[in-house]
């Protein structure tokens, strides 16, 4: 009786392949898985800070809102006009206050948390001890002179000028805390939905 040697690599072959790709299947099964036990432990993370590096200067005016105005990750309505000046104008200051608006009336959103110009208040030194207090836009301007004597006067502001409204008056922001950061995305979403049909 005689051996093939051929006969013995194929039929070998044969076998490590047929091993090999049955130990391929189970790992890759194995491997499957793992990473689906592990996506159903994803968490979505919404808040600004997931995205942006540590010593990014944004991150420092977010630290600078939290401590002026006690609002934790925020969700943020930048206002930018066409032009400089833009903000510090009737129409300008008329969208900041319905967007303000509109953001306490969000879902999830505290409303105590809420920092914008239509939030923000003057104190002026009456003289003898005595202060006025009073929100910047009280009462909404009917014209723009109106408007930038109420910009000539967060000028003299610095917890409200380049934090709430730009130097220039190009750019305005609303920051709202969201009561549960989970929820950032559906708070999001209801604000950017307000902000078009303003």
């Amino acid at each position: 009786m005689s051996i093939d040697g051929s006969r013995i690599q194929t039929a070998f072959a044969a076998l490590t392949s047929e091993r090999t790709a049955r130990l391929s299947l189970l790992a890759v099964a194995v491997v499957s898985v793992f990473l689906a036990i592990a996506a159903f432990r994803l968490e979505r993370d919404a808040r600004l800070s997931a995205f942006i590096p540590k010593d990014h200067p944004v991150v420092a005016a977010q630290e600078r809102l939290e401590r002026q105005f006690n609002v934790r990750e925020p969700v943020l309505i930048i206002l930018l006009a066409d032009a400089p000046g833009g903000m510090a104008s009737a129409e300008g200051m008329a969208l900041i206050s319905q967007l303000t608006e509109a953001a306490r009336n969000a879902p999830n959103v505290d409303p105590d948390s809420i920092a914008s110009l239509a939030e923000a208040t003057r104190i002026e030194s009456e003289g003898e001890g005595a202060l006025l207090i009073e929100p910047y836009l009280q009462t909404l301007p009917e014209t723009d002179a109106e408007a930038r004597a109420i910009f000539e006067a967060v000028r003299a502001d610095a917890s409200t000028l380049g934090v709430l409204i730009s130097e220039d008056a190009s750019a305005a922001l609303i920051a709202a805390g969201v009561m549960e950061e989970g929820r950032a995305a559906e708070t999001y979403a209801a604000l950017r939905e307000a902000a078009g049909e303003v």
